[in-house]
């Protein structure tokens, strides 16, 4: 079991090269989740490019909750409006 200290991590895919972009190359990401069943994600069916970003997922590090996020994005993780959007928890 995987443990995570709290807070939310967000959970993305990054394109750095290649010749095909992220919603056509077969891409898959199973997340285990902590009743041991598996959550899958596959891209979105979208337009990208090569250094796109695929945001699969939050997850929760004190409950281990997962929240589906599966979009594209140019914008890294750290910088991206949606994900400095998602509700943070103050400790």
């Amino acid at each position: 079991r995987v443990l995570f200290r709290s807070g939310t991590y967000t959970y993305a895919v990054h394109h750095y090269a290649g010749e095909s972009d992220i919603p056509n190359s077969g891409a898959e990401v199973s997340v285990l989740k902590p009743d041991r069943s598996v959550q899958k994600f596959t891209p979105p069916d979208t337009t990208a490019s090569s250094g796109w970003y695929w945001y699969v997922c939050t997850i929760d590090g004190t409950t281990g909750e997962i929240t589906p996020i599966n979009r594209m994005s140019p914008d890294p993780p750290i910088t991206d409006p949606l994900v400095q959007s998602l509700p943070r928890k103050d400790y």
